[in-house]
């Protein structure tokens, strides 16, 4: 074999590595892959991406003799500092094949990526990953909080050891009837009286919000009051990925797997809040497995009108209950979010998700060095794919 074939490339992907990215993909992710399947993806990832339209997000993959060892790609996104927005990406889906996977490759294409992408962002859990995204110039502003609210307790003390939650801000009472519960076989009583004793005083807390409206809705028909409620929040919000129909529509689709549900609230006819739920899955994380967890992926509304927040964690809380969720999970950065989280019995589970940022030219001062300058949610940079 030729010292060329043997030679290590990393190139950006084009259709005609479809063949290629197949063969790589059925190995590390998806057994029923294609170059059909691949050119598809990169089709509609072209016509929905909100950076450049038209064009396949990028993508990069290193190469020895036409086999594919390594691979990253992006999501589009527009990224706001509550003044003005630039076009940029998120960098996702690092992948190395099993046998390459101590050594140089994936640090290449992600280098590969970084040097490309003028304005760009991970959400990364694993510190190798993040010293990784770190060597490669992007800052590490710290970790996004995750948060759990219990829906059906019964369910959660049978099922689930409660006190592996790590739940520092658990009501004080929760403990103490667990451990009775626990002790005397009575889970699903102690379950029955802690989840009448949330929802009353979530619903309590709710008080005041009666002169606004909830409904679960199909975004495509009212695209306008999602642009409207963008404009009137995104200049309260400070940093943010922008969340205009353009972003969210795709993002976030209706059909046709159907994982998500639109939440809206309405003051009269003016939308003055929206949250979009993943429908409920078999939880991956050791202390939730064996329970249904519906995922709060996104959350847009007026920090200031607290009202339309909490009138909207409640219509969260009721769709989640219809569609048989056990609890709710959800990662916010924004301390205004996180407030309505606690008033609405989101128990703190610690922050995992951590965001690291890159920006050069014009937008290199525009964003804020902390994660708490931030809007974000689970759903930002794909982060609620794992739960």
């Amino acid at each position: 074999m030729s010292d060329r074939a043997n030679k290590l490339e990393i190139v950006r992907a084009e259709d005609k590595h479809a063949d290629a990215l197949a063969a790589f993909i059925r190995v590390v992710w998806n057994p029923a892959a294609t170059a059909a399947s691949v050119l598809a993806a990169r089709a509609v990832g072209g016509r929905d991406n909100v950076a450049e339209p038209g064009v396949a997000p990028p993508t990069w993959i290193a190469l020895r003799g036409g086999q594919v060892l390594g691979y990253v790609t992006t999501l589009s996104a527009r990224f706001s500092n509550g003044t003005r927005d630039w076009p940029g990406y998120w960098i996702k889906g690092l992948m190395v094949l099993p046998e390459f996977q101590s050594g140089p490759i994936g640090y290449h294409v992600l280098k590969a990526a970084a040097e490309a992408l003028p304005l760009s962002g991970g959400l990364a859990v694993a510190p190798a990953a993040r010293r990784l995204f770190t060597a490669l110039g992007y800052k590490d502003c710290g970790a996004i909080d995750n948060w759990l609210r219990p829906l059906r307790p019964a369910r959660i003390v049978q099922r689930v050891d409660v006190t592996r939650l790590g739940l520092s801000r658990m009501p004080s009472w929760m403990p103490m009837l667990v451990n009775v519960a626990r002790a005397t076989g009575l889970g699903a009583a102690a379950g029955l009286s802690a989840g009448g004793a949330l929802r009353l005083t979530a619903a309590v807390r709710r008080a005041g919000t009666g002169e606004l409206s909830s409904e679960v809705f199909d975004p495509a028909r009212f695209a306008h009051d999602i642009a409207a409620l963008w404009q009137r929040c995104s200049a309260a919000l400070g940093c943010a990925v922008v969340r205009n129909p353009d972003y969210l529509v795709p993002r976030y689709p209706t059909e046709p797997d159907g994982h998500y549900r639109w939440v809206g609230v309405r003051r009269g006819e003016s939308l003055t809040g929206l949250a979009i739920v993943r429908t409920p899955r078999e939880a991956s994380d050791e202390r939730l497995r064996g329970i249904r967890v519906a995922t709060l992926s996104d959350l847009l509304f007026d920090p200031a009108d607290m009202m339309s927040g909490l009138a909207l964690l409640g219509a969260v809380e009721r769709t989640a209950a219809k569609l048989d969720a056990d609890a709710i999970v959800a990662s916010s950065s924004s301390m205004s979010a996180v407030r309505l989280l606690r008033r609405q019995w989101y128990l703190p589970l610690g922050g995992s998700i951590h965001l690291l940022f890159r920006s050069s030219g014009e937008s290199s001062m525009a964003f804020g060095p902390s994660v708490h300058d931030w809007w974000l949610h689970r759903g930002d940079g794909g982060s609620d794919d794992a739960l």
